[in-house]
């Protein structure tokens, strides 16, 4: 491999996250409770990291594996970052838990963001790109986790 090579894959994960961001402003920009022009790339990432993590905290080792193999590079790093990896099975959460790691996610931020508005919208961007994954992710979640994936 020619360090050229590296730089390259480095330089397809970085666009290939922007992409991803780009997707999540356009499905989450607009929530009736969306602060007007508070939403760009670091909002969008922030949501993401929310999100993910929250998932995260919600599956078994196997399953985030499975899940972090198809994410882009960069992204599989924001998925794991800080991570302890239960010892024990993982008791499902509650929705209200979910939502509240989101809103955690944004403490210190001037604007309100609406973890309601957010999930659906960052799930749905994960669903149209990992379908398969996030199909046999969401079969194992709680009824009420399940259906934060649907409510855009």
């Amino acid at each position: 491999m020619k360090s050229t090579d590296r730089i390259a894959m480095f330089d397809r994960t970085v666009q290939e996250t922007y992409e991803w961001l780009d997707d999540i402003q356009r499905e989450v920009e607009g929530g009736d409770t969306w602060p007007a022009d508070a939403y760009d790339r670091p909002e969008a990432l922030q949501a993401l990291r929310g999100v993910l993590h929250a998932l995260r905290d919600e599956l078994g080792v196997d399953q985030n594996a499975n899940l972090a193999a198809q994410f882009p590079t960069l992204i599989r790093g924001i998925y794991f970052e800080s991570w302890n990896p239960p010892n024990e099975p993982i008791e499902h959460g509650t929705a209200e838990a979910f939502l509240s790691k989101i809103e955690d996610a944004f403490t210190g931020y001037e604007e309100d963001f609406d973890p309601e508005w957010i999930a659906p919208g960052v799930l749905a961007v994960l669903m149209r790109r990992m379908p398969e994954e996030c199909a046999k992710i969401k079969k194992t979640l709680p009824k009420d986790l399940r259906d934060l994936w649907s409510r855009n």
